[in-house]
């Protein structure tokens, strides 16, 4: 058994120990009050919120947790004191990657990290596979283009870029839209005959037609 395999078996004999303590691994909702970014933003106040668990530190009867959703990450501080022993017990069986919710006061400690001091937390969804803990972008070019979703997942920047370009995207039509009274239309992106440029067509076959078609050209 390869080293992944192993880690993926492991991941799969938590969710069958959870689904024993009868935690429901993957509910159907949760009624969160704040994304981490506002939460980052309501100190003193008891927020409900919830994101993918991107770093986990275990110290004692103490765990630290970093919590990051499409908006931003926050430190979670959940204590064997405040959730009670049986409960925190549970937290062995949490890893990186997983999601989890979490309802507590927004507080600041004496490093001055804002941090949700957790009194209750709920499993919002187990991982069976790794996610990747570095990310060379030199080494990995042709594994983020492939897997963009891992290239998002551990690469901010990518991201940002992501984001950026839908806001372009999202103005250049209102402009065009609501200000000029353009209409988009959209074009086939296959055509049985290509055109547009001078430059050589990618063809494809359609089976189900017995049809070549040609990749468009022009936008």
């Amino acid at each position: 058994m390869s080293r992944i395999d192993e880690t993926i078996q492991a991941k799969i004999d938590k969710r069958r120990q959870l689904e024993a303590a009868g935690v429901l691994v993957h509910p159907y909702s949760y009624a969160k009050t704040h994304t981490l970014a506002i939460a980052r933003n309501s100190l003193d106040q008891i927020v409900k919120t919830a994101g993918r668990v991107m770093a986990w530190r275990t110290h004692g009867q103490v765990v630290f947790a970093d919590l990051v959703d499409q908006s931003g990450k926050i430190q979670v501080l959940l204590h064997a004191d405040t959730l009670g022993a049986e409960k925190f017990k549970l937290l062995n069986l949490i890893d990186q990657g997983d999601f989890l919710a979490v309802t507590g006061m927004v507080t600041t400690t004496k490093t001055g990290e804002i941090t949700i001091q957790a009194t209750e937390f709920q499993v919002m969804g187990k991982t069976l596979r790794p996610i990747p803990t570095t990310w060379n972008q030199a080494e990995d070019k042709e594994v983020r283009f492939r897997k963009r979703y891992l290239d998002m997942l551990v690469n901010p920047a990518t991201r940002q870029i992501l984001d950026a370009r839908w806001l372009i995207e999202k103005e250049i039509r209102r402009y065009l839209q609501d200000e000029h009274d353009f209409v988009e239309v959209e074009t086939p992106v296959l055509q049985a005959l290509y055109g547009g440029t001078n430059a050589k067509p990618f063809t494809t076959h359609m089976n189900a037609l017995d049809t070549d078609y040609y990749l468009r050209l022009a936008p």
